[in-house]
């Protein structure tokens, strides 16, 4: 079925399927390894990469990806209506 199909295009299927599933499945961890599979796949429909390289650029681009969505994410604090919601002592 996919015999024909270019390795650029299995990617961005990949990264539509995993940005999909992220719909479906709780948090927010696949958005960015379905940007990193998008990109990489950008990536080798433009250059003509092998697989070694698609591999390893991918692995770069989920690294960057989870590790910028993890500061942007992590930073954000939501202030709740009531302060002593989840304080015990309280």
């Amino acid at each position: 079925m996919f015999d024909n199909l270019e390795p650029g295009w299995l990617w961005m299927i990949g990264g539509v399927v995993l940005l999909i599933a992220e719909v479906v499945a709780p948090g927010f961890f696949l958005v960015f390894i379905g940007a990193a599979a998008l990109a990489t796949g950008a990536f080798a429909l433009l250059f003509g990469l092998g697989t070694a390289a698609q591999l390893a650029l991918f692995a770069l681009y989920a690294l960057l990806a989870v590790m910028v969505g993890r500061r942007f994410y992590s930073s954000a604090s939501v202030e709740g209506s009531d302060a002593l919601l989840n304080d015990r002592s309280a």
